[in-house]
């Protein structure tokens, strides 16, 4: 997730690095058979933004510390946001992480940041699948966005 691995063992340092919010788009699904029925969703580019992750846990299999964001600029309709980590950026095997105060529901919207709990485990849903990326997800009436619109990091 934030120490690189590859044959050699773990990387020295932490990696940290930013990215930029989706920008708007709208999907347009029709389904065919004795009646017809179209539906159509719309992504508000309500993503977080310039995500951070410095892991303070010196222990290579678990993880330790703040995980920061920056806020959409319009955070209508949202109710906060959830962070997780997976295997890859698609999400695979995702498991989610818990923050110190905000144990089971949603980040609240302006907190803009989680603190890991002690002694998380540096683990995906898979014990075969490292932990490679962080993914913070907006969340909308209690729904995640899809993957490819959350904030991510390796």
């Amino acid at each position: 997730l934030v120490y690189a691995q590859n044959a050699q063992g773990l990387a020295t340092e932490a990696a940290v690095q930013a990215y930029r919010a989706v920008p708007p788009s709208t999907t347009t699904t029709t389904i065919s058979s004795t009646t017809t029925v179209t539906t159509t969703s719309t992504t508000t580019g309500a993503n977080a933004k310039d995500l951070g992750f410095a892991d303070a846990d010196p222990r290579p299999e678990y993880l330790g510390g703040f995980v920061t964001w920056s806020p959409p600029p319009d955070t209508t309709g949202l109710d906060g946001f959830k962070a997780y980590i997976a295997y890859d950026q698609d999400g695979l095997h995702q498991a989610q992480i818990w923050d110190m105060e905000y144990n089971d529901g949603p980040i609240p919207i302006g907190t803009n940041r989680i603190e890991i709990h002690d002694s998380t485990v540096r683990g995906t849903s898979d014990a075969g699948h490292p932990a490679n990326w962080l993914i913070v997800y907006a969340s909308a009436g209690g729904s995640l966005q899809p993957v490819g619109e959350a904030a991510k990091i390796p």
